[in-house]
């Protein structure tokens, strides 16, 4: 019995500290979304510069796709403890460019240089959807930590 509430308990225990992370990451990105469209509501009314207006448009659209990553990463931890995802045949290469675009979206202001070298035109293994998301881990980790320029 006891090594039932000790899994009981260690589910919640992990649980409840995703719950904390991802409401405070939440709330972080929608409060810099809310900042960035007051901000252009009083540009829009002073009639300011449009790339300004521009610029925080850009802001906004970053920090929803962040947002969109925030969810489809809780929701794949929580996938992984329910049930063991089945691995399948998957091209690596249409992944790896789908993360590639999905993060130079994230930067649009980075100069960012990634290039696709291999001899081989289609390359196949045995995963699942989270190839992607750690194909994008590893660019946005290589970017965030990169200090050349062009990245």
């Amino acid at each position: 019995m006891q090594e039932v509430e000790k899994v009981y308990q260690d589910a919640y225990y992990r649980t409840k500290c995703l719950k904390g992370l991802f409401v405070h990451d939440i709330s972080n990105l929608f409060q810099i979304i809310s900042n960035s469209i007051e901000l252009c509501e009083s540009l829009l009314l002073g009639e300011e510069n449009k790339e300004d207006i521009a610029e925080y448009f850009r802001l906004i659209t970053q920090h929803l796709n962040r947002g969109k990553k925030l969810i489809r990463n809780v929701r794949n931890l929580s996938d992984l403890e329910e049930y063991e995802m089945s691995l399948s045949p998957v091209e690596i290469f249409s992944n790896l460019r789908g993360a590639i675009s999905f993060t130079r979206t994230s930067y649009p202001k980075k100069d960012v240089d990634i290039k696709i070298i291999s001899d081989y035109g289609n390359l196949y293994t045995m995963a699942n959807e989270l190839l992607t998301e750690a194909f994008e881990n590893i660019i946005t980790n290589s970017i965030n930590y990169n200090k050349n320029t062009p990245v």
